[in-house]
């Protein structure tokens, strides 16, 4: 079997872009282009670590928690934590929505 990396990021990078875009939607906080374009390279670069045995880590629960909110602090961040939360709650379900997870 053969996985194109460019397409795998791709398609990553457009998933990413497209839960966020939904998150900034339906959250009333507003945020820049820029952050949202910067946090799904990030993601679409996270996909494709799959495919370096040195990066198996970077997949256990822990660490996707640990990324996932990274991405909502690139994102909306500064806010108030409680704030965060409720960010961090809606990019989840929006999350699982789409991707089924």
């Amino acid at each position: 079997m053969v996985v194109y990396l460019d397409v795998l990021f791709l398609v990553n990078f457009l998933m990413n872009y497209f839960i966020i875009s939904i998150c900034t939607a339906i959250v009333p906080n507003r945020s820049k282009y820029k952050r949202k374009i910067l946090a799904s390279i990030l993601g679409g670069i996270y996909g494709v670590g799959i495919f370096i045995p040195e990066m198996n880590f970077m997949y256990s629960v822990i660490s996707l928690f640990g990324f996932s909110v990274g991405l909502v602090a690139i994102i909306f961040c500064p806010c108030r934590f409680r704030d965060f939360l409720k960010i961090l709650a809606v990019f989840y379900i929006s999350t699982f929505m789409l991707s089924g997870g």
